[in-house]
């Protein structure tokens, strides 16, 4: 299992169903006691975060911590890259992939 990977898919999730959500990246940093600056460094992957704080976030989002977690685990470098590519790609800058159809189509 691959550290980084967790990481980045991790803060993937988070970051799509914040934005999902309509819910802004000071707000959600507000409410778990976090400055938006490290919130932006969990949701791109780039630092570890506590578990403590995961289960905050999730809560604040109401996510079950358990399936952000396998989703993660099930998500390929090369998912992650094509999610990215093709949510670059929308023409509306408000639409949003499902994170669940990427990782079924993975898993094809």
């Amino acid at each position: 299992m691959n550290k980084q990977k967790i990481l980045l898919a991790t803060g993937e999730i988070l970051q799509t169903e914040r934005k999902k959500q309509k819910i802004k990246q000071i707000d959600l940093a507000k409410k778990i006691g976090c400055s938006t600056s490290g919130l932006s460094k969990i949701e791109t992957g780039t630092v570890e975060m506590k578990y403590c704080t995961f289960i905050e976030i999730c809560e604040n989002l109401k996510l079950d911590p358990s399936k952000v977690l396998k989703q993660a685990v099930e998500m390929s470098p090369t998912s992650l890259k094509c999610f990215k590519k093709i949510e670059s790609m929308l023409p509306d800058k408000n639409s949003k992939i499902d994170l669940n159809t990427l990782i079924d189509f993975n898993t094809l």
